[in-house]
């Protein structure tokens, strides 16, 4: 199971070290250095990919909630389980909003 604080704090960590590079870059640019700028370039893409895998483990996490939810509601439904039911609607609610939160 993926820690939601783990997959916005790694999410957050991507879009600074991105950040950080496109401000590399242009100061490599604006200075005429061909290796600073690259340097910034290379960072900007790592934070991206970095953000994007949190966003992705992320999404992932919330769809697999989202169906053994589903599926728990289902079957609370069907055997007269209110509490069974009720977990899982929960838990496919919390898996929908984790979906959102991702992507």
């Amino acid at each position: 199971m993926v820690d939601q604080s783990e997959v916005q704090a790694d999410k957050a960590k991507g879009s600074v070290k991105s950040t950080v590079g496109s401000v590399q870059q242009k100061a490599g640019e604006l200075l005429g250095n061909d290796s600073q700028q690259a340097k910034g370039a290379a960072r900007e893409a790592k934070g991206d990919a970095q953000h994007d895998t949190a966003e992705a483990k992320g999404y992932v996490q919330g769809a697999v909630d989202s169906v053994v939810g589903g599926a728990k509601n289902i079957i609370g439904g069907i055997t007269g389980n209110n509490e069974q039911e009720a977990k899982g609607k929960a838990q496919q609610t919390s898996g929908d909003a984790q979906k959102s939160a991702n992507s």
